[in-house]
């Protein structure tokens, strides 16, 4: 199978086609690729080739000879610019769940806006049959404006758009709510100003 490691007959070396630098290479015995690893996988802080030996061959074990050891494969078999590899990949990774966690929280927003957007349109819809049928109203015209404007901004926001629209924009579909908006506050206004009139005039 293409990309897939294989042991050669008699010997730990690996055939296969290239690998990412920071797995193990064709031309690298077990041993070899035990030790990069150790290497690789040690804190950036304090990775060092002295450190990798002492892992590698033990405390007890450690000597000079075995750090040369282990200085000689770094050098062979390019420890430096893989594990410079292998940052870089780390963090492309961390980068890329970082935008896709964005992305996600920009969908739910959008999504949230929506809703919020469209319990202040069923709201303005009983509103503007309450001052028809002159009914209380569930909810001030300050709780409505709340809903769809909180949750327009939501979704667009969410969508990646600016907070207001600009007149040059012309969003036809909310300038028709603010307009059923408005027209719903004039009615009510008129609705209350009747309803003090007869009371100021008794009074006068």
């Amino acid at each position: 199978m293409s990309g897939e490691k294989q042991s050669a007959t008699g010997t730990d070396l690996v055939e296969s086609e290239p690998t990412l630098p920071w797995e193990r290479q064709p031309n690298e015995r077990a041993h070899h690729f035990k030790a990069f690893s150790i290497y690789r996988d040690l804190d950036p802080s304090t990775r060092s080739l002295q450190k990798c030996a002492r892992i590698y061959y033990g405390e007890e074990n450690y000597s000079i000879s075995k750090l040369r050891t282990v200085e000689k494969w770094s050098k062979n078999f390019g420890w430096v610019a893989r594990v410079t590899a292998w940052l870089d990949h780390l963090d492309e990774v961390s980068r890329q769940t970082e935008l896709d966690a964005i992305e996600q929280m920009k969908r739910l927003q959008a999504f949230n806006g929506s809703r919020l957007q469209m319990v202040g349109a069923l709201e303005l819809e009983k509103l503007l049959k309450e001052v028809k049928t002159q009914r209380s109203r569930t909810l001030s015209i300050k709780d409505i404006l709340s809903y769809l404007t909180d949750g327009a901004k939501l979704e667009r926001l969410g969508r990646g758009e600016p907070e207001s629209i600009t007149e040059e924009r012309g969003d036809s579909r909310y300038e028709t709510e603010w307009t059923r908006v408005g027209q719903a506050i004039d009615a009510t206004d008129y609705e209350e100003a009747d309803e003090e009139d007869p009371e100021a005039s008794s009074s006068s």
